[in-house]
């Protein structure tokens, strides 16, 4: 399995720009959050402090929560499974993949459901380089010889259990607020976004 050579500029790219956009989410910032009615008659309350400055009390603490996990594991690990990438490890290689699916995920949601704020281009370049990055760890994989480097004695039914309970729940949970609703005159639970990018995604 090859490193592409463009990984040795890209990591690095979205590391820094990770760091920044993560760092900006949960820096504090002096501010009075206020009640507002969104066109749908949904009553919210916008956060009014910092750079999450029109969202929601309820989005931003999803969102900083999200930054602070991103500072505290998804950048070491980013570090860590890049240096043991270039040192031929296939686990590393495998953390570099889940790492990038990480953050392209976390930066997808922040294009599509943060409201506009001073980083969106940082949001959209993190959006495309991660996208273009996690396509290249993916197809660095020998996938005939990928077998070979796991045990026989893995417990993939239990790892395809979980993978499928997971899909259930999140399934369930979705629809529910989905189905919610469908009656007449229900205010669907959209804050201040205009649709359900998350239960999309």
């Amino acid at each position: 399995m090859k490193t592409s050579p463009a990984l040795k500029w890209l990591i690095p790219v979205i590391f820094v720009l990770t760091f920044i956009a993560a760092l900006a989410g949960v820096w504090p910032a002096e501010g009075t959050p206020y009640p507002l009615t969104t066109f749908r008659g949904e009553n919210v309350t916008i956060n009014a402090r910092g750079l999450y400055h029109w969202d929601t009390v309820s989005s931003v603490a999803q969102m900083q929560a999200n930054d602070l996990v991103t500072l505290v594991l998804g950048l070491p690990l980013l570090a860590v499974s890049f240096w043991l990438t270039l040192r031929g490890s296939l686990r590393g290689r495998i953390l570099l993949a889940g790492t990038l699916g990480f953050i392209l995920y976390t930066y997808i949601t922040m294009v599509f459901g943060a409201q506009y704020n001073a980083l969106f281009l940082v949001y959209v370049a993190l959006f495309s380089l991660s996208l273009f990055t996690f396509v290249l760890v993916m197809m660095s994989f020998d996938l005939d010889g990928l077998p070979a480097h796991f045990s026989n004695q893995l417990p993939r039914g239990w790892i395809v259990g979980l993978l499928f309970f997971a899909a259930a729940f999140l399934s369930l949970a979705w629809l529910g607020r989905i189905a919610a609703t469908f009656a007449p005159g229900t205010v669907p639970a959209l804050e201040n976004t205009t649709s359900m990018f998350i239960q999309a995604m």
